[in-house]
């Protein structure tokens, strides 16, 4: 597997992972953007920035299928 942003550091990728747990455990989705926009906003440098709106969107994205897949 190829990895994608290989010069993010490793501790902005283990908070984001912490974040986005904390986020999607505790928030109803309006709260919940409003504080991923938030966080994003937090971010000093742009290539962070579009590490974690990649991070968010796949996690949603996981956590959509994993939804459908149990609907059925």
């Amino acid at each position: 597997m190829i990895e994608l942003f290989t010069n993010i550091p490793k501790e902005v990728k283990e908070q984001t992972e912490a974040v986005a747990n904390f986020v999607f455990l505790n928030f109803e989705p309006e709260a919940g953007l409003k504080f991923i926009q938030s966080y994003i906003s937090s971010c000093e440098e742009e290539d962070e920035r579009d590490f974690v709106r990649f991070y968010f969107n796949t996690r949603l994205e996981q956590l959509l299928e994993k939804g459908e897949s149990n609907e059925h």
